[in-house]
């Protein structure tokens, strides 16, 4: 078998670009190498399962998804790799960082809190001579980020395909978009149903994965509304379903039947086994 391109490069970051001009086997083989801890593999990682992702590669190994790729490493630091590639898009300086290795995981993380093009320079004078409790304490003491940064980093990236096919149903199918309520509802049928899409069956999520992909779903821009974890703590106070009536249950129904019109959705059914500590009365006829 030939020589993988990329092994005459690996003493610098290898470009979206080039992993995109790789073929589908080379950049399933790149994301297997860099699973590490270090800045530079954390980054180098992100970068392949970005281009996985948006090509849609990883179906050639098989895979559901970028976050199924058996890589040994947790889907929230999966999720958090490609968050922060995105964000370095914009930031060179903190990329050459990454790539000379100046720049721990930990450090890098801290950094992309705040760090914008404009002030890129001076986080990375701090970064060099601050230890990691002191660039912390600094950066609680700096400028919040601007709103849409903030987002960037935080909001629950649509990485699968069903979170791809139920963000767009739902953004398409609701005008205007989805009350805090409507998203209780919504959840609870995340946590309690099957939903059928494309031939695909989705299960019952857990509370963490349902509150990641109402947060992933949302279509608006406060900041605790784009953490799962608003959403996680805020279901836990609503009154499970088999314990509310009438407007409740109505709207609940509402909010399948408009799923349920939509091309991407074809069906969204009770589990027969409803997870245990919420078993929700399912609003039958």
């Amino acid at each position: 078998m030939d020589q993988p391109v990329w092994l005459d490069q690996m003493l610098r970051l290898i470009t979206e670009q080039e992993i995109l001009s790789m073929e589908a086997p080379e950049q399933l083989a790149l994301a297997h190498l860099f699973t590490g801890e270090s800045a530079f593999e954390r980054v180098q990682l992100g970068r392949a399962l970005l281009v996985l992702h948006e090509t849609r590669n990883y179906r050639v190994g098989g895979f559901r998804s970028v976050l199924h790729l058996g890589l040994g490493v947790e889907p929230d630091t999966l999720r958090q790799c490609l968050r922060i590639t995105l964000l370095l898009r914009r930031l060179p300086l903190t990329c050459a960082a990454v790539e000379s290795g100046e720049l721990s995981w930990p450090k890098l993380l801290i950094l992309l809190r705040k760090t914008h093009p404009d002030t890129e320079k001076f986080w990375l004078e701090q970064a060099n001579f601050l230890d990691e409790a002191g660039l912390e304490k600094l950066e609680r003491q700096g400028r919040p980020m601007y709103q849409e940064e903030w987002l960037d980093l935080k909001r629950h990236l649509p990485i699968t395909e069903f979170e791809d096919d139920l963000q767009r149903a739902v953004w398409e199918s609701f005008a205007p978009p989805l009350s805090d309520r409507d998203c209780f509802h919504l959840f609870g049928l995340l946590h309690s149903c099957k939903i059928e899409y494309g031939g695909f069956v989705w299960e019952p999520q857990t509370l963490r994965g349902s509150a990641s992909l109402v947060a992933c779903i949302w279509q608006g821009t406060d900041l605790q509304r784009a953490d799962y974890t608003y959403w996680y703590n805020a279901f836990q106070d609503q009154p499970a379903f088999s314990q509310t009536v009438g407007a409740e249950l109505r709207r609940l129904r509402e909010i399948r039947e408009i799923l349920l019109a939509h091309p991407l959705i074809g069906s969204i059914e009770p589990d027969l086994e409803p997870n245990a500590g919420y078993p929700y009365g399912w609003p039958r006829g």
